[in-house]
């Protein structure tokens, strides 16, 4: 029942938030200004594990680069402890756009000086790299089992749609029957993936919007 998220200060600053019910299922409750790390401008929160552990990104004080964080409290689910900023790779400008699970793997991405790219983080940043040719991607969720899903750029600039498992990053367009992409449906993001496997996201259908949801079929 925690939430977390960001909130305006008087001095209308961004400022992330964890926000606690007063008992399981309560819909009031309290929210604790999670604060931001030396010199930084604001902070937002993006994801929160079952363990209380939070991630998200602090803005520098002009505003222009975003770097992630994960805020660990110092009792399960409490409401003080510590944020750190993750170590970014080498090179990087800035990362932002992140998802935790249960394990404290923390999914997102990093801007590079030319292209930006979907990290895994575990006591490192890893890049995931892109599909085929493209030259950006990002992550937006990760599963118990450290699955990520989020969108790519290909070698003909279209975005799709990826998993990434097992150390490597798939289209998910390639593991629709033959038949569904021959009907013109194409995947181009996803944001979303639970623990059966079960991914949502954004597809194009006919030149079409369409939302979707991707269940595996083993």
């Amino acid at each position: 029942g925690q939430v977390v998220g960001y909130s305006k200060t008087r001095r209308s600053l961004d400022r992330a938030f964890l926000w606690v019910p007063k008992n399981p299922g309560a819909t009031k409750g309290h929210m604790y200004d999670l604060g931001t790390l030396p010199g930084a401008g604001s902070s937002v929160a993006n994801g929160i594990n079952s363990r209380g552990t939070v991630t998200g990104f602090n803005l520098d004080a002009d505003f222009f680069f975003a770097h992630a964080f994960v805020w660990r409290p110092t009792i399960g689910n409490g409401t003080s402890g510590k944020m750190t900023s993750l170590v970014e790779l080498p090179g990087a400008i800035g990362s932002t756009r992140q998802a935790i699970n249960e394990s404290g793997l923390i999914a997102g991405s990093v801007e590079l000086t030319t292209a930006s790219h979907a990290f895994v983080y575990d006591t490192a940043m890893h890049d995931l790299g892109t599909l085929a040719g493209g030259n950006n991607s990002y992550a937006y969720s990760i599963n118990s089992s450290g699955q990520i899903v989020g969108w790519s750029e290909t070698f003909n600039f279209n975005d799709h749609a990826f998993l990434y498992a097992n150390g490597r990053m798939t289209d998910l367009n390639k593991l629709l029957p033959g038949s569904v992409r021959s009907s013109g449906v194409v995947l181009t993001a996803a944001y979303g993936i639970n623990d059966k496997g079960q991914i949502v996201g954004h597809a194009t259908v006919g030149g079409h919007a369409h939302a979707y949801l991707l269940t595996p079929a083993r």
